[in-house]
Formats: structure tokens, C-alpha cells, sequence
């Protein structure tokens, strides 16, 4: 019981250190921290900061003839 309540508050303090450092825009220390979280406990809020590390821009192709535009937070 004890090693199971150790692994979640691992992981609450991995994603707590990822989130904090997104706030002053360390993606790269923030990526360190949700490399550290434990694989298993992963859930949406893992998936949700780690989406939040990509802030690239994607070309979108409209129907035939259409102009392309670029959508923020698209996948590249």
C-alpha cells in the first residue's frame, strides 16, 4: 500500500514540476518532468501537458483550388 501511495505522489509531483514550468515557458525542463512520471499512472492530464510542449503550426489543405491556412496547435 505504502509503495503504491509513494508512485502516485510521484507522479502528482512530476506533473505539479511539468505544469510549473510551462508557466515560465521551460518547455525543455517541463518535458524532463513528464519523461520522470511513471509510465503507468499516464492518464488525460499527463497527455494534456504533454501536448501542451508541441506549439508548432500545420498546413491544412482546403478542397481543390482552396488556399491553405495555418492552425495553431495542430499536430506537424
Amino acid at each position: 500500500m505504502r509503495k503504491k501511495a509513494a508512485l502516485y505522489q510521484a507522479y502528482r509531483a512530476s506533473l505539479a514540476a511539468a505544469s510549473a514550468a510551462l508557466e515560465i515557458h521551460d518547455v525543455a525542463d517541463a518535458a524532463r518532468h513528464l519523461k520522470s512520471a511513471p509510465e503507468a499512472l499516464q492518464g488525460w492530464e499527463w497527455r494534456h501537458l504533454r501536448n501542451r510542449l508541441d506549439d508548432c503550426s500545420a498546413v491544412v489543405p482546403l478542397p481543390a483550388g482552396g488556399d491553405r491556412f495555418r492552425m495553431a496547435g495542430a499536430a506537424c
